[in-house]
């Protein structure tokens, strides 16, 4: 077995916004051999709901022996439970489970056609993130609260008329 793209973790770990040592609910949708599931685990801490899907019942079970064998190393490490579901990613239920509620933070370990994205965003829970790699970017969602403030959109609006007022009168007003 091998990790198969440990470059893009670091980059994946900042866009996810993990909170240490909280309760945060991370799905992780293809997740592999649980090498990035066990590094957002010690993140979060004991307390967070944590679910792990991979299509490969083979390299599920790579997982949870590995993560078993890492746990027996570091017992004074406390990871919360991992739950590894061998599953398609693509056919996650959002009524059942976890999902019935939702996912804090979302990782697609697996690239996947743009297409697809709705129907996994539908698992965030309000204010959530999700993030994976595509063919040639990587994918980062968030609510769009989070992207603009209402606050910011009355700012914006009142510079662009500002500017508006500005190129007016040096269009229009005459010189003296």
């Amino acid at each position: 077995m091998h990790i198969s793209a440990p470059h893009i973790y670091g980059s994946a770990l900042e866009a996810l916004e993990l909170h240490a040592g909280s309760s945060q609910s991370f799905l992780n949708l293809g997740s592999g051999t649980g090498y990035f599931s066990c590094m957002v685990a010690n993140i979060l801490g004991p307390h967070a709901a944590h679910v792990a899907v991979e299509i490969n019942a083979r390299t599920i079970q790579y997982a949870q022996e590995s993560l078993k064998q890492w746990q027996s190393a570091n017992p004074d490490i406390t990871l919360p439970p991992i739950e590894m579901i061998h599953g398609n990613a693509l056919q996650v239920d959002n009524e059942q489970g976890e999902a019935l509620t939702g996912f804090d933070r979302i990782y697609i370990g697996a690239t996947l056609p743009r297409c697809k994205l709705d129907r996994i965003a539908q698992l965030l829970k309000p204010g959530g993130i999700l993030v994976g790699p595509g063919k040639s970017y990587i994918v980062f969602l968030m609510p769009k609260e989070k992207w603009i403030s209402p606050e910011f959109v009355v700012v914006l609006c009142l510079l662009f008329m500002l500017l508006f007022m500005l190129l007016f009168m040096l269009l229009f007003m005459p010189s003296s």
